[in-house]
């Protein structure tokens, strides 16, 4: 008996890179990630992110996959149809066909490996969804990038430029001595604290992917309230408190500089959009509020100064403005 149906299968042109095979088996201490533009070695107290032995030529195919703005757009992906006939002898495939007009960018993608993480002793848990997760998108936050175990996906446009989407720089040679202080923060809190700081970090380097400000605005402000929850866990804040209130109290804790009228913009800016699906008091996409545009730039860096406080970092970068447009230097 012979029957036949239609399969529909959607596949990405992605370019490959030079030594795409290197390196060995991921084990219980060690985790391939990128893609980190930078060719230097970052050791941390229990580990270490180390560049794979090519990294040089797979900059250069990064610097040229890369747009001029500094986002990596994801690769056009097609549709193809397949005939499959079921018979007595068992399931024959046939050729593939494009179908005409599917070309699209790629809704998920994957980026190629720039680093291996590996840690002196093996983690409690699986390493990717508990200690290496929190790595990687620490790295992604010191870095200014988007970062990503190289067989897991990602979407949107991702920053590959160093510093792209942060307003601090780092003296060379102290990105070691970062993560050091954060990873042993980290270790310190309970479970659901750590699951939640990983999570946010990875939201955090997420909000520039999106194009438009009030995206970028409500993923910020996602951001900031799982930090303002995670220090009412801690016991560095009170629950209970209004959103305005959530503001001040966040950016004392820390000593973040606060600056009120710029405050209840981003409070106003919020409940606009939250409740009422406006933006700037207009519809989100349509018009232009240079006011609401560096809002939302400000909210970002505001959380900047909140995560590294949290992370227990007590610097000049944190004390800084955040609505400054310098960039300030995080030791």
């Amino acid at each position: 008996m012979t029957g036949k149906s239609t399969h529909l299968n959607r596949s990405s042109e992605r370019p490959k890179t030079p030594g795409d095979a290197l390196g060995q088996p991921e084990s219980s201490q060690t985790a391939r990630f990128g893609f980190l533009m930078v060719n230097e070695e970052i050791a941390f107290d229990g580990g270490v992110a180390r560049p794979l032995p090519d990294l040089p030529a797979r900059i250069e195919h990064g610097k040229d996959s890369a747009n001029p703005d500094g986002f990596l757009y994801p690769p056009r992906s097609r549709t193809f149809r397949q005939n499959i006939a079921f018979t007595s002898e068992g399931v024959k495939h046939g050729e593939r066909a494009e179908v005409p007009g599917s070309q699209r960018p790629a809704s998920l993608f994957k980026l190629h490996a720039s680093h291996e993480l590996a840690f002196d002793a093996p983690v409690a848990r699986a390493l990717r969804t508990s200690d290496g997760g929190f790595i990687v998108q620490l790295l992604a936050y010191v870095h200014g990038v988007r970062l990503q175990f190289e067989d897991w996906f990602v979407d949107q446009r991702i920053p590959v430029t160093i510093g792209k989407t942060v307003d601090f720089s780092i003296l060379e040679g102290r990105r070691g001595h970062i993560v050091s202080r954060s990873y042993s923060t980290w270790k310190a809190w309970p479970e659901e604290v750590r699951t939640r700081v990983t999570n946010l970090l990875y939201m955090n380097s997420r909000s520039p992917c999106y194009e438009w400000p009030w995206e970028r605005f409500t993923i910020d402000y996602m951001v900031f309230d799982g930090l303002y929850r995670t220090g009412v866990k801690l016991g560095m804040a009170k629950d209970g408190v209004r959103h305005r209130t959530r503001l001040d109290v966040m950016c004392d804790r820390f000593g973040v500089p606060r600056d009120g009228a710029k405050l209840d913009l981003i409070y106003d800016l919020r409940n606009g959009l939250f409740h009422e699906a406006l933006w700037a008091e207009g519809t989100p996409g349509y018009g232009f509020s240079e006011e609401a545009v560096f809002a939302a730039m400000n909210l970002r860096w505001m959380n900047l100064r909140l995560i590294a406080g949290l992370l227990g970092h007590d610097n000049e970068y944190v004390h800084s403005q955040w609505w400054s447009l310098w960039r300030q230097t995080f030791t």
